[in-house]
């Protein structure tokens, strides 16, 4: 565009220098070119956020096709109350012939702390994912209490489950939409500073000049990595989560 404009500048006033133009002509040409040229540069522009929109569409369509997750053996919801979660003689491997896990048997207490710790790839994440369903194990059992977690639906077993990983990513909107994200009752806003205190976010976000309306920015690129853990954390403590995990590191930890 930029050579064009120079070329069409120059024979245009050599055109005028020699008569058969005027300048008057020249710039009616040149503002008239540049109307015509506007609308295909708008249309390239367009066609290239729709190709951007058409490719985010099509991710969203394949997600809403996707089916709920059943169990067949599922018959009741998951209890109220704390019970310890233990792994009796588990094994599991993404694939046949590469075991993750083999003959693993250890308890996690009821309202304490419990940290898993060793190199990458040991099976901290596998273990995670086990507990919240997302594999079965191909061997052993894990209870919960006097019950295997398999005999409760999906959707009660999980909501006692809250987990925040080590990037913390939040959503676009503010402190308080993040926080309150997932409940499907109306949330006070005393519930909402209790669970920022238990996750001692309370003294960061009420620093903050518009406090829990503060806005976030895309995945939380307004505050640092800790402050958006902070807030993850907020988020499973008022999603009364009775069982939360965390990554820390190489390791996990859990409660």
């Amino acid at each position: 565009m930029v050579v064009l404009l120079v070329v069409i500048i120059g024979y245009g006033g050599v055109r005028v220098s020699s008569g058969a133009l005027s300048a008057g002509e020249l710039v009616s040409f040149i503002l008239l070119l540049f109307q015509i040229m506007f609308p295909f540069s708008q249309f390239a522009t367009f066609y290239s956020q729709l190709q951007k929109v058409m490719a985010a569409t099509e991710r969203l369509r394949l997600i809403l096709e996707f089916k709920p997750e059943t169990d067949d053996r599922a018959i009741r919801l998951a209890p109220q109350g704390h019970r310890n979660i233990e792994f009796k003689k588990v094994g599991f491997a993404y694939h046949e012939g590469e075991t993750i896990l083999s003959d693993v048997s250890f308890a996690i207490p009821a309202k304490k702390v419990t940290a898993l710790v060793g190199p990458s790839g040991s099976g901290k994440t596998t273990v995670f994912s086990l507990i919240e369903r997302f594999y079965t194990p191909s061997g052993g059992e894990i209870w919960f209490g006097s019950d295997e977690i398999r005999d409760y639906t999906l959707d009660s077993w999980r909501r006692k489950l809250g987990y925040v990983s080590q990037d913390s990513p939040l959503m676009t909107g503010t402190i308080r939409d993040n926080i309150v994200y997932g409940r499907e009752e109306p949330v006070s806003e005393e519930e909402i500073a209790e669970a920022a205190r238990l996750a001692y976010a309370e003294g960061f976000i009420e620093a903050l000049p518009r406090g829990y309306d503060t806005e976030v920015g895309e995945r939380g690129i307004q505050l640092s990595g800790g402050q958006r853990q902070r807030i993850a954390i907020a988020r499973a403590t008022l999603a009364e989560a009775g069982y939360s995990a965390s990554g820390r590191g190489n390791g996990k930890s859990g409660q």
